[in-house]
């Protein structure tokens, strides 16, 4: 567990999982809102999933800009908290929808 906080806490990884998972649910919110609207199917986790990574690039190319190294790892990091809102999002979108797993 220790090993686990002690590599969060390098270069801020823990600010790119909570970005990564905040990113995610407002992503899957404003889908959800857009199919409810319209009865649309759309696929949540992959526009959640798309919009992170874009983003989290984004922010990389940044960091290269300023001086700084592309760091892989902050960028699987924030798609890994993407990937923590998402599956709960997903189950739950899957028993409602289809009554179980």
């Amino acid at each position: 567990m220790k090993k686990i906080i002690n590599f969060l806490k390098e270069s801020n990884r823990w600010l790119h999982l909570i970005g990564g998972a905040l990113i995610t649910f407002a992503v899957a919110f404003l889908s959800l809102m857009i199919l409810v609207a319209f009865g649309a199917t759309i696929a949540i986790p992959l526009i959640a999933i798309l919009a992170v990574s874009l983003i989290a690039v984004a922010l990389e190319i940044k960091d290269v800009q300023g001086g700084g190294k592309f760091d892989w790892t902050d960028l699987a990091v924030t798609i890994i908290g993407a990937i923590l809102i998402l599956i709960p999002i997903c189950c739950c979108h899957f028993k409602f929808r289809y009554g179980s797993f």
